[in-house]
């Protein structure tokens, strides 16, 4: 993650308009600016994981992952479809929520309960729902979290790679592109350098096959040694390598790429070092809530 705070937030305060005025006539308008602004793309440098503060440097606790029913989180889909480790079974939680339209993702600010159409084409080629519990929030580039800039902090996010770097402390001159497909893109993950890594794990997520790769970076690695003082995964860009999925000492990433058809989606999640159990399942959670829209796929 960055050590510069992205500091756009053009949108939060069409946010606070009154609730009184219709949010589709809010949103609309908003849409419309973003229309003219630059996106997740080479051409906007602030595209970039949410930092945490320096606390994050410090070596992340092993966060072990309660079942979902203990907390009484009331905000999975029944029969999500989800297997593999450290995901929460809605079919075994006995976790419900009421069936309810998806909302699209709003551009900036905190998320009411319920579940959200992320539709964003340089974001994700499938648009795809999730539904998150209360206290999370967005922003302008995608990224879904909760404890924005503390060492509580967890966030997940879609993001478009097609190429990554074979080591992510000497990254300088290893970027590759790599194969079209999820398993393509989780063998390069998977293999990177300059850090831990574990995975791929197969799972299954909104009913299609996905793959869990882990990326953790030790807490006593000296960063300075490595290029520009950073670890990184994938630039924004195989044409902008200023930013991208940037880590720090401490973090660990979960990374899930799923194939739809062909097509891949690929969800990164990331947890901060004092993040509590309960969040984490959350966090967890939200990835399991995962589904495929059915418009994405002509049904």
């Amino acid at each position: 993650m960055s050590t510069d705070r992205d500091t756009t937030r053009i949108v939060r305060s069409w946010l606070k308009t009154d609730e009184s005025e219709s949010a589709d006539r809010i949103l609309g308008t908003v849409l419309d600016r973003l229309d003219t602004t630059p996106q997740r793309r080479a051409s906007w440098p602030v595209r970039r994981l949410p930092e945490m503060n320096n606390t994050a440097k410090l070596a992340l606790g092993a966060a072990a992952v309660v079942v979902a029913a203990l907390l009484g989180l009331q905000f999975l889909l029944p029969g999500a479809n989800v297997g593999g480790p450290d995901l929460p079974d809605p079919s075994e939680s006995g976790i419900s929520v009421p069936s309810s339209t998806a909302r699209a993702l709003p551009p900036s600010g905190e998320l009411e309960p319920g579940t959200y159409l992320v539709s964003r084409q340089d974001w994700t080629p499938v648009p795809f729902s999730i539904t998150v519990p209360p206290g999370w929030t967005t922003d302008i580039n995608g990224f879904i979290r909760k404890h924005e800039g503390e060492p509580q902090e967890l966030m997940l996010t879609p993001w478009i790679v097609t190429h990554v770097y074979a080591d992510a402390c000497h990254w300088d001159g290893t970027l590759s592109e790599v194969g079209a497909t999820a398993e393509a893109l989780a063998a390069a993950l998977s293999a990177q350098s300059g850090r831990e890594v574990s995975g791929p794990i197969e799972l299954t997520l909104g009913g299609y096959p996905a793959r869990r790769v882990d990326l953790l970076v030790p807490s006593e690695l000296d960063v300075a040694t490595c290029d520009e003082g950073q670890i990184r995964s994938w630039p924004s860009s195989p044409t902008d390598e200023t930013t991208g999925w940037i880590g720090l000492p401490g973090q660990t990433d979960v990374v899930y790429v799923i194939d739809v058809d062909g097509e891949r989606i690929l969800i990164g999640t990331t947890r901060g070092p004092e993040a509590s159990d309960e969040d984490v399942a959350q966090l967890d959670a939200i990835v399991a809530s995962l589904r495929i829209s059915p418009d994405a796929l002509g049904n």
